[in-house]
Parts: structure tokens; C-alpha cells; sequence
């Protein structure tokens, strides 16, 4: 079973590294879009991604 989709860019980036090692072939962006439709999905993601390589490692 996937983990609940979340529901902002703050949560989607945070979520974005557990959700691949707990859900495996579950693409979150896929999620993202089933639950928002294919408009908002695009918009999350495009901030989530960008707030996820802010806070990688240098």
C-alpha cells in the first residue's frame, strides 16, 4: 500500500527520497497527478523539485 500523497511542494520534496525507497516502482509524480489532475500536478512538482535540490548536500 503507498503512503498518502502529499499535498504541498514542502511536503512533496521532503517526501520525495522516502517515498521512492518505501513505494518502489510507485512513481509519486504519477500519485501527484492522479490526485490533482495533470495542471496542478506539474506545478507542485516543478516547486517541489526545485525546494529538494536547495536542500541536497553539497
Amino acid at each position: 500500500m503507498s503512503a498518502p500523497v502529499p499535498t504541498t511542494a514542502e511536503t512533496i520534496a521532503a517526501a520525495m527520497d522516502p517515498w521512492a525507497r518505501l513505494n518502489g516502482p510507485c512513481d509519486l509524480y504519477d500519485q501527484l497527478e492522479a490526485h490533482f489532475g495533470r495542471e496542478r500536478a506539474v506545478i507542485l512538482w516543478s516547486d517541489a523539485c526545485r525546494i529538494h535540490d536547495t536542500n541536497q548536500p553539497t
